[in-house]
């Protein structure tokens, strides 16, 4: 059916023992194949299609569309392709591939394309999604691709991948070398999906991710976090990748932390953890702030134990400080006081049983009370800090 002209084309149902060829051809309505059995390859090469129908076919070997143009829908749920399914450099309206199982490769690389439905899409080697533009939206939940690649490509619109799978690697490009371009404002949803490996933080991802209960286990490049500031991160990689996220949730911060400890980089993935202390406490009110600013500056939320010497060092030199501007100290042979202070903060610690028979009067007394309790404080929050109950 090379270089024809039709009107509209009814072919469902149909079962072509060989190949099926609309190379050049047009049909300038509906061409409507659903259920057909083609054995070996279907090309429609440079053709010019206004609808296109193609509902729970079967292709035995290559489907091409290559450079050819669809000017409305193309339905696709429920076809299988047992080779590649290739759309290279076709300018498609928009494409329903739902449901559909593509043995080979998903070239859609070098095209133009609107809305893309593929919810339940299974693809067993790579999907080539680079050098096009998507003027609409990409929704892909429940898919599965090998590897998948979005290099030098421009989205408009959000692409949804919830719980997707990624046997491989997901890959955007680097920035200003091959990246993936992406509408101001929109969002990559990798909501429970699943990655082998995911591009580094300072690659290009878009402006909004939701990364909530996306697990995956390596970063695409292994250096560590502190190797990797650049123009496009002038606060660092933290901030800039968890700052796409529109709000706080622990998994992510937790899940990127787990692969660089796993990665050997302990102070990297402390340094995590705390960064997503910090937001949640940024997003937090009321008592819920108070509590976590309190746990920031006693103990670093346990990843900063040792602000808790700081404070307990403070705190004995203002015992001491007490004690010689009172002259409590002198009254009860405690020139110094450093020791009696160092004794009322830390209950687990006693240096002389001398110093719990001193009767001290006046407005020390009252201090001491305080010191004794916050020196209980501190110790409640180190304990709790080390055990790890505030990370």
């Amino acid at each position: 059916m090379r270089d024809a002209h039709f009107g509209e084309a009814v072919l469902g149902s149909a079962h072509i023992g060989g190949t099926l060829e609309l190379d050049n051809s047009t049909v300038s309505r509906r061409l409507y194949m659903d259920k057909l059995q083609v054995d070996s390859s279907l090309f429609m090469r440079s053709g010019e299609f206004e609808e296109v129908v193609l509902g729970s076919a079967h292709i035995g070997s290559i489907f091409t569309l290559y450079d050819s143009r669809v000017t409305k829908e193309l339905h696709m749920d429920k076809l299988r392709v047992d080779s590649s399914l290739s759309m290279r450099k076709a300018k498609l309206a928009d494409v329903n591939l739902t449901s559909v199982h593509v043995g080979g490769q998903l070239q859609m690389h070098e095209a133009g394309f609107g809305n893309l439905q593929c919810y339940n899409l299974a693809v067993d080697q790579d999907a080539l999604l680079h050098n096009s533009h998507f003027t609409g939206k990409i929704d892909c939940p429940f898919s599965k691709f090998r590897n998948l690649y979005f290099d030098n490509s421009i989205f408009d619109d959000d692409v949804n991948l919830t719980s997707g799978q990624i046997g491989g690697e997901l890959q955007f490009g680097s920035p200003g070398r091959d990246s993936a371009h992406w509408n101001p404002g929109k969002s990559l949803i990798l909501r429970n999906a699943r990655a082998e490996t995911i591009p580094m933080l300072t690659d290009a991802w878009p402006a909004r991710v939701d990364l909530n209960g996306f697990s995956y286990r390596t970063l695409r490049d292994d250096n560590p976090l502190s190797h990797k500031q650049t123009s496009e991160c002038p606060s660092g990689p933290l901030q800039c990748w968890f700052g796409k996220q529109k709000s706080f949730s622990p998994q992510p911060y937790e899940q990127l932390a787990l692969v660089f400890q796993n990665q050997g980089y302990a102070d990297d993935a402390r340094a995590i953890r705390y960064a997503g202390r910090e937001r949640e406490r940024s997003e937090s009110q009321g008592l819920r702030y108070a509590w976590l600013t309190t746990l920031d500056w006693v103990i670093g939320y346990g990843h900063h134990i040792e602000r808790a010497l700081g404070w307990s060092v403070g705190l004995v030199i203002l015992g001491a400080f007490v004690l010689g501007i009172s002259g409590e100290g002198r009254k009860n042979g405690m020139p110094v006081g450093l020791s009696y202070s160092f004794d009322m903060l830390l209950p687990i610690i006693k240096l002389r049983d001398a110093h719990y028979d001193i009767d001290l009067k006046g407005w020390p007394r009252y201090y001491f009370y305080a010191h004794k309790i916050a020196g209980f404080v501190l110790a409640s929050f180190l304990v709790a800090g080390i055990s790890g109950l505030t990370k």
